[in-house]
């Protein structure tokens, strides 16, 4: 199928994905420095601490350096859901709580790993963030 430019089109795309698109998870990602790699990964996973809620499993290791300002990954299996829709959208929660939580950290926190539980998607945003801010007062980041 073929397309043709037009800047009509353009604006009218444009103002649709604005008035239908949720831009709070727009603005709460982290920059590339800012997320693990796959190497710092598996090595803050096998020894990093573990913090434990019904739906999360929070890992923490703090940093050695002071010019890191902290590392993130958020993991959500399969075991979650099966839609990677549904996974792709508690990801983006959890990258948002994440990123409304370092915002008010001026020292760097270290490396946190959120592995996301199977009852999680069963939660309002509401009962999310404030179990997920449980767990982060457990480690005392925030």
């Amino acid at each position: 199928m073929y397309v043709r430019w037009c800047p009509r089109r353009l604006c009218l795309l444009l103002e649709y994905s604005l008035r239908y698109t949720d831009n709070t998870y727009a603005m709460s990602m982290f920059k590339k420095r800012e997320r693990l790699t796959r190497a710092e990964f598996t090595t803050f996973f096998k020894h990093g601490k573990r913090y434990h809620s019904p739906n999360f499993t929070l890992i923490y290791a703090p940093t050695e350096s002071q010019g890191d300002s902290g590392r993130v990954a958020v993991v959500v299996s399969k075991k979650v859901s099966k839609s990677a829709v549904k996974r792709n959208r508690i990801r983006r929660k959890v990258y948002s709580l994440l990123f409304q939580c370092s915002k008010g950290i001026k020292t760097p926190f270290g490396v946190c790993i959120v592995l996301v539980k199977p009852g999680a998607t069963l939660l309002s945003k509401a009962k999310l963030q404030e179990e997920f801010f449980q767990v982060v007062k457990k480690v005392s980041i925030c």
